[in-house]
């Protein structure tokens, strides 16, 4: 009975070590993708600051 045990809780161990692995993966896989957007989001923020800026400089020329 004993080995039963102790052979069930290194099952067990060994099943929580594999989950524990899968959720690690996704875990940097969603934080990966998390940044790339907040990336891009930013990367638009700046497009549109810089646009804004190409006409405040064109006005002041005009002026």
């Amino acid at each position: 009975v004993d080995e039963l045990v102790a052979k069930e809780k290194e099952k067990q161990e060994r099943l929580m070590m594999k989950h524990s692995t899968v959720v690690d993966g996704y875990e940097k896989r969603s934080n990966g993708r998390d940044i790339a957007n907040r990336v891009v989001t930013h990367d638009q923020r700046l497009a549109v600051l810089n646009q804004e800026v190409d006409e405040l400089l064109d006005f002041i020329d005009q002026i």
